[in-house]
């Protein structure tokens, strides 16, 4: 049994019922058993504890929705907040042989900033959680990795290696209008085809902000590319070849070439991605479903388009744009097309 698996034997039980000995003594026990907070998804039924920080405003709607899962993963799990650091560094233990560092250490920061947004001591930063990373990362051999980002010219060629059939053309349509869109997988992936419209500009696009809201979070404009590899042609291309007229606009495809009514997955447009990569010959490890928005945001920041559209574009913070008198979210700046 090597340090890590006796370490987590000692530290902790989880919600299932493990045993747990040593660190925690029958106080912490109890405490436990009390504190557990009901597993409500949604922000109206959330603990008053954990409350402010759904609510924050400094975060992005996606990435505070992706702290949200995460904190209820540790209060199902029997965490409470605010937490102490070993309660914290036992949750970690816990799960160490299960989880690679890196997720982790996301579950680290949204755990952080349920306290720091209440202005609680942060158990996190404690010596005692950053050893254990820190030893963990080593055991692991630091296998975290920096995913690579796609420029317009890997775009343009992973494009045009796309061939004529069905899950060709829709595969050349995603990675075009993701990019030029800078969407996010889950961005992508939730489109429908009433939240896309063609106007002078190009393709306005209503992007929401999670898996079945119906508030658009803002609308990008797609516009026409300066080549003969276009996000808007990709996607009439799509259009007539798939023949969708409402529902989601991505969906599967079997091998036989059959359309699925179901909508793709986040994890499904990643291994696309990784496909399209590996056709042009890059290393498809070194790529992921944010590859497409990272490249547009550093091409776009290259070319010397300024930084409020492109944090307009890319749903970057929270600008002061007015609504429309109906209600419906304008359309953001024109962004210049960088394919």
């Amino acid at each position: 049994m090597d340090f890590f698996t006796s370490l987590a034997g000692a530290f902790c039980e989880t919600s299932e019922g493990r045993s747990r000995a040593g660190l925690f003594s029958r106080s912490d026990r109890e405490a436990f058993a009390m504190t557990k907070f009901p597993t409500a998804l949604g922000p109206g039924d959330l603990p008053p504890e954990v409350r402010a920080f759904h609510q924050a405003g400094a975060l992005a709607d996606n990435s505070r929705s992706a702290y949200w899962s995460d904190i209820q993963r540790f209060l199902d799990w029997g965490g409470n907040i605010p937490a102490e650091p070993k309660q914290v560094a036992g949750y970690l233990a816990a799960h160490s042989q299960s989880h690679k560092v890196s997720t982790l250490t996301r579950w680290i920061v949204a755990i952080g900033r349920a306290h720091t947004n209440q202005a609680l001591v942060d158990p996190t930063r404690s010596p005692i959680v950053r050893v254990f990373l820190r030893g963990l990362r080593q055991q692991q051999g630091n296998n975290t990795r920096q995913v690579k980002a796609l420029f317009a010219v890997d775009v343009i060629a992973m494009a045009s290696a796309c061939g004529t059939r069905l899950k060709d053309v829709r595969d050349k349509a995603i990675l075009l209008i993701a990019f030029a869109g800078a969407l996010r997988r889950s961005e992508c992936v939730n489109l429908a085809i009433a939240d896309v419209n063609e106007i002078s500009q190009g393709l306005a696009i209503c992007v929401h902000e999670q898996e079945g809201s119906t508030r658009p979070m803002r609308t990008v404009v797609v516009p026409f590319a300066r080549g003969w590899i276009c996000p808007v042609r990709a996607w009439r291309k799509w259009l007539e070849a798939s023949g969708i007229t409402s529902g989601m606009a991505f969906r599967g495809i079997s091998r036989h070439g059959e359309l699925s009514p179901r909508g793709l997955t986040p994890h499904g447009m990643a291994l696309i991605i990784k496909e399209r990569v590996q056709s042009i010959g890059l290393d498809p490890n070194l790529y992921s479903g944010h590859s497409l928005r990272s490249g547009w945001i550093e091409t776009a920041s290259r070319e010397g388009i300024p930084s409020r559209i492109i944090r307009q574009h890319t749903g970057q913070g929270r600008l002061s744009v007015p609504e429309s008198p109906d209600g419906t979210p304008p359309l953001m700046a024109e962004v210049p097309s960088i394919l």
